[in-house]
């Protein structure tokens, strides 16, 4: 009886330990590009990053290296602060529910997942108790269990039940971190990133957004692949910016990362050109609002590129996205009324739209304007 009361106890462990901010979906780490490992870390074998497989990871792996050392281990003289070990009895004297009888005897035999579901159970509920609760965190923690070790830091960071300690929430945070922890690698890339808890490093926020982003964080995905794109934390690598988007983009709220990849796929930016699959990501992008993938899906219709040229789509698709000031948008839209490719001709609506692109700084637009439609009526409208 005690086994599948355990066994239904550690089921239910899992279940709420996997709420997280986060929600994540592991990337298999053997089609990763390389991360340089920190130079105390001490994850599991199973989740090693792949060999440097460019130049450019050779040349930067020293330096990268050297920021880890630098940064990782930062607050690790910081003394680990545990209250008396026995469960503390607080002020309750009604008797607790016949379940957290249980938890609490398998939690005092050394019972990791017992711990953390007990310590969750006590966070929330009729029999809520903080201060036991912060106990049975510790428990687990001093078994190395990368989920306690995120709660004791978000403990010590938000000062709740113990004083507030920003050197011991680090310290926690890193060793979840190192520990695997997903929500605990981007939290502690986060505040690398923003200089919050620690000082600002660009080269390690880089690091850690990629070790959450092959434990299969959408959100750190996102972040490695603009770091990739725009080299901050790392040299310039589109290839790997356009690797890590595609995983980005298969979270409904990674949109950017939906356009860099059609985009790069239309215009064989750092990879091979592909309209058909560029059209699948453009639509996507277009479904959740992105103002410059309607221009690009509609550049597709207009040419035929990947599908059946239709002047009339592109057209819609051009207003949409110049009804939210794109001035590329703005700028074809004017275009299209000028030709009357797709829509009626109308000289007076394509100044107006050649005016609004030429107001955004498009110096096309403002010389289609001037010289084109100067015979055009004045304009009354903005």
């Amino acid at each position: 009886m005690r086994t599948n009361l355990l066994a239904l106890a550690v089921a239910s462990a899992l279940m709420l330990t996997q709420a997280s901010v986060y929600a994540v979906e592991p990337v298999d780490p053997a089609a990763a590009p390389q991360v340089v490992p920190s130079a105390s870390a001490s994850a599991p074998d199973s989740a090693a990053p792949t060999e440097v497989t460019t130049d450019a990871d050779a040349a930067n792996a020293a330096g990268a290296a050297g920021a880890a050392e630098a940064g990782t281990g930062l607050f690790a003289d910081a003394v680990p602060q545990f209250e008396d070990p026995q469960p503390p009895v607080g002020d309750k004297v009604e008797p607790l529910p016949q379940g957290l009888v249980f938890l609490m005897a398998e939690a005092q035999r050394g019972s990791v997942d017992a711990q953390v579901l007990l310590a969750r159970s006590l966070e929330v509920g009729p029999q809520k108790d903080l201060k036991a609760a912060f106990h049975w965190w510790q428990q687990a923690a001093i078994a190395n269990d990368p989920r306690a070790e995120l709660e004791l830091s978000h403990y010590f960071a938000q000062g709740r039940v113990v004083d507030q300690d920003l050197k011991q929430s680090l310290y926690w945070l890193e060793r979840s971190a190192l520990g695997g922890n997903a929500s605990a690698q981007l939290l502690l890339a986060m505040n690398y990133k923003a200089g919050q808890c620690c000082p600002q490093n660009a080269q390690l926020a880089a690091y850690w957004f990629e070790q959450a982003a092959v434990s299969g964080s959408g959100v750190a995905q996102a972040q490695i692949a603009y770091c990739y794109e725009r080299g901050i934390g790392v040299p310039v690598d589109r290839q790997k910016a356009f690797y890590w988007h595609q995983f980005a983009g298969t979270h409904d709220a990674n949109t950017a990362s939906k356009l860099y990849v059609g985009q790069a796929l239309k215009e064989a930016s750092g990879v091979s050109s592909d309209y058909y699959l560029a059209y699948s990501w453009l639509s996507e992008a277009v479904e959740e609002g992105e103002p410059l993938a309607q221009v690009l899906l509609g550049n597709m219709y207009a040419h035929g590129q990947g599908v059946a040229e239709d002047d009339s789509i592109a057209v819609s698709l051009y207003q949409q996205a110049a009804a939210k000031n794109n001035a590329i948008a703005q700028y074809q839209l004017g275009l299209a009324f000028y030709t009357g490719k797709g829509i009626e001709p109308d000289r007076y609506q394509a100044k107006i739209y050649l005016e609004r692109a030429c107001a955004q700084g498009l110096s096309d637009a403002c010389r289609f304007a001037d010289e084109e439609l100067a015979d055009a009526p004045t304009l009354i409208a903005p």
